[in-house]
């Protein structure tokens, strides 16, 4: 059966996952999946230490996302397609980290 498991979240998500992204990463081979999304909230930490789990392994499909956390509205899982959306990605959680910060220091 092909599967790939999209709300996958690692120990880096506080309160809501549990293991290492290299033990996911583990855990989704051995168990044969086709692929895996690993979306911690509000950040990419765990994303660099699956992939190096996961470059042996080419024909697993890994893919990259967040969990976003909005003020009045539930989360919303956020998954990127290509190295173009990774970036987008990565400029919109900077910039939403700025933007909180300045909120705190006003």
């Amino acid at each position: 059966m092909k599967y790939a498991e999209l709300l996958t979240k690692s120990n880096f998500s506080f309160l809501t996952g549990a293991s290492h992204p290299e033990e996911l990463a583990e855990a989704a081979l051995s168990q044969g999946l086709m692929g895996m999304a690993l979306n911690d909230r509000n950040g990419l930490y765990g994303v660099v230490r699956a992939h190096k789990k996961f470059k042996a392994h080419p024909d697993f499909k890994y893919i990259i996302g967040t969990e976003v956390a909005l003020s009045d509205h539930p989360p919303v899982t956020l998954l990127v397609q290509d190295r173009k959306a990774y970036a987008h990605l990565c400029r919109l959680i900077s910039k939403s980290a700025w933007v909180k910060k300045k909120q705190k220091l006003a």
